[in-house]
């Protein structure tokens, strides 16, 4: 997700300038009317029951004012739509910490499967996880936390412009002995392509991290379908160049998770 507004990470949708799909940065736990983190720690004997419900949304408020910002800066008639990415099976995991910031996991649980991905917990703890959930429930940090992991599936998608010497392009090709119908192939591309019979531009739209070369082979898959068909109505005595726009969209799958401590989480309430 490229770009990112307060607590929200966003992105344009390819093929679809009116339409982004955002990703919640932070998750919380449930909270009652007067905004109090709903979480409690009973003992029952000699163990210690913990029981709380999480979930990953978006400030409503900060939704509104995202929509605005994109609206006004696409100057579209119609209006921009916000659309919580594609997050398959959420999972939220509880994790107990030393006081220091390093973290290990006591349960997991599944989610409501949609936002916002609703997670409720009811474990019983041990002496030292206890001990460790008490200094959280005092608004300390580092001692207990939860997190959400998901595979953020996110458009992606690949632009191609293509200029292409058609005569000198369908002339070289005979020489090397190409068939018209037949694929071209990816190393005669390349080759085409650095003795300047060919020019390619690829731009990516949607999500980061994909590397050139990943862009490159995704593109060239059209590339070689295109070429192939546009020579084989191409007569070699032909001169000048023609232009060719190539598109290809994918869902690129993104790990993605979203950390929450709970001492942070409850220190507002306690001061």
């Amino acid at each position: 997700m490229p770009a990112q507004f307060k607590d929200i990470a966003y992105n344009a949708t390819p093929r679809a300038p009116n339409l982004y799909h955002y990703l919640p940065l932070r998750a919380d736990l449930d909270r009652d009317m007067r905004g109090k983190a709903r979480i409690s720690l009973t003992q029952v004997g000699s163990t210690a029951h913990l029981m709380f419900a999480t979930n990953w949304q978006a400030d409503l408020a900060d939704l509104d004012t995202l929509r605005s910002l994109l609206s006004a800066r696409a100057a579209q008639l119609e209006p921009v739509q916000l659309s919580f990415v594609d997050l398959g099976t959420p999972v939220c995991r509880v994790l107990v910490g030393d006081g220091k910031g390093n973290f290990r996991e006591i349960a997991t649980s599944g989610t409501s499967g949609y936002p916002p991905f609703h997670s409720v917990f009811n474990l019983a703890l041990d002496a030292d996880a206890t001990e460790r959930a008490h200094a959280a429930l005092r608004g300390e940090r580092h001692w207990l936390a939860f997190e959400y992991a998901a595979q953020a599936h996110v458009p992606l998608g690949t632009n191609g412009r293509l200029r292409i010497d058609v005569g000198r392009l369908a002339r070289w090709l005979d020489e090397q002995g190409w068939t018209a119908g037949d694929p071209i192939g990816d190393e005669r591309i390349e080759a085409a392509t650095d003795a300047g019979l060919i020019e390619i531009m690829i731009r990516s739209e949607g999500a980061a991290g994909a590397d050139g070369q990943a862009l490159r082979a995704r593109l060239m898959r059209r590339v070689d379908d295109v070429l192939t068909d546009q020579l084989g109505q191409v007569d070699a005595a032909i001169r000048g160049t023609i232009q060719i726009e190539i598109h290809t969209q994918d869902l690129v799958a993104e790990p993605v998770r979203v950390f929450a401590d709970i001492g942070a989480l409850v220190a507002p309430a306690i001061h």
